[in-house]
């Protein structure tokens, strides 16, 4: 049995990506599965078939064999189609396939090679030692490493985001300040040209539109914002403005902030002929801690909102909001026990690690809790059916008022 993988990409820490809940999901269902074994063996072949995964991201190269306790954690992870795609997504970039062994044929150099090539791809070194459930244990899969590293990439990030240049114009704007803050927009640059340039004109003519579905000519418009002639709105992360521009359109004062130059370089090409425009180039959270400007509208598609630790950004909308102003978000919804702050992939050529960003997922009844928990009231949230067609993942809209 080989480990096949689409491309060859970057991998991460298998553990963080798990996660207790999902760890203890599929080992119960082993245990089930198996009466043999008990729980604390379940998890661990839980923790030992990650690594194996991620072994077999990071080496593409190497026929990997998974032990039959490890085989035992794939074929169980596979069995839930949505958390194993969701893995296979954030460690490798790509779908993971399992590949069977063809009766009769063997692995490069035998059994006890492939072993032996398996031990040291997962623990990145050349001399195996002592294996668990049939693999060496990885050098990442300690819980209290993985939990301090991601609490001080957090911390890290919140303080970058602190220090960036939000309020400035995009052709004024300081270069990035630290290597987080670099990170964030290659990644928003690099997105920006994979992304295609919105059409000129809409299914009815229009040639502008608010459109917050991921899908064209889908869903509700502007007015889900409730603004009219003289209001003033604010996009967080605009990207390339084509929402912005509609919004200019009605005849309101629409600001837009991105962290990405290109993005913002493509939004001025299209859009800069419409009058009450604004284009700002930098972080959210920063532009409204520093504005004096008060807002009837804040909103986010696919933006800020998803991009940004609601603790930090909810408090400073909610104090630029005028009252009874509303907030407005759309993203693609959470993957059922995959909540809270998640890694997002923005992919490269393939000679090149794919791109990190952090977004925040919760399901809908929780975005109702945390807006309330930071002051908004009539908050809803729901999602949106795709269109009639083959996909068909929905989009999440969030609204409150301020």
């Amino acid at each position: 049995m080989t480990i096949a993988l689409d491309r060859p990409v970057g991998t991460t820490d298998p553990a963080e990506l798990v996660g207790s809940e999902m760890t203890e999901r599929l080992s119960a269902r082993i245990v089930t599965d198996h009466p043999e074994i008990d729980h604390a063996t379940a998890r661990r072949i839980i923790a030992q078939t990650a690594a194996f995964l991620a072994a077999g991201a990071q080496r593409p190269d190497l026929e990997l064999s998974p032990s039959k306790l490890v085989d035992i954690g794939w074929h169980t992870w596979i069995l839930h189609t949505v958390d194993y795609a969701v893995f296979c997504e954030q460690v490798a970039g790509r779908f993971i396939h399992h590949v069977p062994t063809a009766d009769g044929k063997q692995v490069d150099g035998g059994p006890e090679a492939a072993r032996e090539r398996t031990l040291t791809a997962i623990a990145g070194r050349d001399s195996p030692s002592r294996p668990i459930c049939g693999l060496r244990p990885p050098r990442w899969v300690s819980a209290a490493s993985a939990t301090r590293a991601a609490r001080t990439a957090r911390t890290a990030a919140r303080r970058s985001s602190r220090i960036t240049s939000a309020a400035r114009s995009m052709h004024r704007a300081a270069g990035p300040a630290n290597g987080a803050a670099v990170t964030d927009t290659k990644a928003w640059d690099t997105y920006s040209t994979q992304k295609p340039e919105r059409r000129p004109a809409n299914a009815v003519g229009a040639t502008t539109w608010f459109n917050w579905t991921q899908y064209p000519d889908h869903g509700p418009g502007a007015e889900v914002l409730g603004i009219g002639p003289g209001a003033a709105v604010l996009d967080l992360g605009c990207g390339k403005g084509g929402n912005l521009a509609h919004c200019a359109t009605l005849g309101a004062r629409a600001v837009g902030v991105d962290v990405s130059l290109a993005q913002l370089k493509a939004a001025e090409a299209r859009w800069g002929d419409v009058d009450g425009m604004a284009l700002r180039r930098g972080d959210a959270v920063q532009l409204l801690t520093d504005t004096a400007e008060d807002f009837d509208a804040v909103y986010s598609v696919f933006g800020a909102a998803w991009f940004t630790d609601p603790d930090e950004l909810l408090p400073v909308i909610r104090k630029r909001l005028r009252p009874g102003g509303v907030l407005a978000f759309s993203q693609r919804p959470a993957i059922e026990g995959c909540y809270g702050c998640q890694a997002s992939y923005i992919n490269r050529p393939e000679d090149e690690d794919p791109l990190v960003v952090k977004r925040w997922d919760y399901e809908p009844e929780r975005w109702v809790g945390i807006l309330a928990e930071h002051g908004f009231t009539a908050a809803s949230a729901r999602v949106l059916p795709a269109p009639s067609g083959p996909r068909k993942v929905g989009t999440l809209l969030v609204r409150a008022r301020g």
